[in-house]
C-alpha cells in the first residue's frame, strides 16, 4: 500500500494464515509467517512478486531481522524453536530449541542477541546471533507477550501478560530485574526517554512504571506506538485510538476509526500512525501532525500486522 497516495495495491497471496510481517533493513524484501503453512514467503517489495516460500518449523508466529539484514529469525510457537533464515538466498539453518511456544521477538540495537519470548514457559531466551546459540532462559513472569528495549538499550522490559508485571533485564548480564506491576494484563508496551509505558488490557488503561499511577484510555487496549512525545494507544473493542502525552501521562480524546472496526495494531511511519482495523478488513491513517483520521481504506480480510519500508 503507498502511504502517499493512500492507495492499495492488489493482493499478494502468500501461505495459509499470515500472523506476521518482517522487512529487511534496506526495505527490499518483505517476510510473512504463515502460520498455518509453516512457511515464511519472501516479497519483493518493488515487483510485489512473492518468491518460493521457506519451510521453517512448526506454526511460525514472530520475526525479526537482524540490523545488517543477514539473517531473518522466526519464532516457531508450536515446535519451540526458532528458525534462522539467510536473507542472502532464502535458506533457512536448523533450528534452535528454546522455550515453549515463543510468540515474539526482540531484536537488540547492536544484532548480537535476539531474545525469545516463550509464552507457555514463563522465560525469555538470548540467542546469539554470531553463533545461533541459546543462552540460558531468563525466568520472567506468566505468559510474557510483549518486549521493548530502553532507548538506551541497557535495560529489555517485559510484558507479562499473566502476572500483571513487568519485569526488567539488564542485557549486559541478561540478569533480570525485580518484576514492577502493571495494572491488569498487560499486553504492549513502549519504553521512551519519558519512561515505560504497558497498556493494561482488562484494565482499560496505559500504566507508567513506577509513576503509582494509571492513564484511563479507551476499550480494550491492545497495542501502542510512539512518535515523538505522543503515544498511540489501539483500543481494540470501542474502535478508537487513544493519543497519551509521554511528558505529562494525560490522555486526549480519543480518535474514531469506526465502531465495528476491530483495531489491532499500529505502527509509525512517518508522520502517520497506521491503523490495522482487523474486523472491517480496513487501514485507518492517522496524521500525528495534526491527528485527523482519513477515510479508512479496504486491504484484505482480517489484517493482524503491518510493517513499513521506504
Amino acid at each position: 500500500m503507498d502511504l502517499a497516495t493512500g492507495k492499495a495495491g492488489g493482493q499478494i497471496p502468500v501461505g495459509a494464515g499470515p500472523r506476521a510481517v518482517a522487512a529487511t533493513p534496506d526495505g527490499a524484501t518483505i517476510y510473512v509467517a504463515n502460520s498455518q503453512s509453516d512457511t515464511v514467503t519472501p516479497i519483493a517489495a518493488a515487483t510485489g512478486k512473492p518468491g518460493k516460500p521457506i519451510l521453517v518449523d512448526t506454526s511460525p508466529w514472530a520475526l525479526a531481522v537482524t540490523p545488517d539484514g543477514k539473517t531473518l529469525y522466526v519464532a516457531n510457537s508450536g515446535s519451540g524453536t526458532v528458525t534462522p533464515v539467510n536473507t542472502a538466498s532464502d535458506t533457512p539453518g536448523a533450528p534452535i530449541a528454546v522455550g515453549e511456544a515463543p510468540r515474539a521477538i526482540a531484536m537488540a540495537a547492536d544484532g548480537r542477541t535476539a531474545y525469545v519470548l516463550n509464552w507457555l514457559s514463563g522465560t525469555v531466551t538470548p540467542l546469539d546471533t554470531a553463533t545461533n546459540t541459546a543462552g540460558q532462559p531468563i525466568r520472567v513472569g506468566a505468559f510474557p507477550v510483549a518486549a521493548a528495549f530502553s532507548p538506551s538499550g541497557e535495560t529489555l522490559y517485559v510484558a507479562n501478560f499473566g502476572a500483571d508485571t513487568v519485569t526488567p533485564i539488564a542485557t549486559g548480564s541478561d540478569r533480570p530485574g525485580w518484576p514492577v506491576p502493571a495494572g491488569y494484563a498487560p499486553d504492549a508496551l513502549a519504553a521512551t526517554g519519558q519512561g515505560v509505558y504497558a497498556v493494561d488490557g482488562n484494565s482499560d488503561e496505559v500504566t507508567r512504571l513506577g509513576a503509582g499511577a494509571a492513564t484511563r484510555v479507551g476499550y480494550s487496549p491492545d497495542a501502542i506506538a510512539v512518535s515523538g512525545t505522543t503515544a498511540y494507544v489501539v483500543n481494540t473493542i470501542d474502535g478508537t485510538v487513544t493519543p497519551l502525552d509521554t511528558s505529562t501521562g494525560r490522555a486526549a480524546a480519543p480518535l474514531s476509526v469506526g465502531l465495528y472496526s476491530y483495531p489491532t495494531s499500529v505502527v509509525i511511519a512517518g508522520k502517520t500512525a497506521v491503523v490495522l482495523d482487523t474486523y472491517a478488513g480496513q487501514l485507518s491513517l492517522i496524521s500525528t501532525a495534526t491527528r485527523h483520521v482519513g477515510a479508512p481504506i479496504t486491504v484484505g480480510n482480517f489484517p493482524v500486522a503491518a510493517t513499513v519500508t521506504g
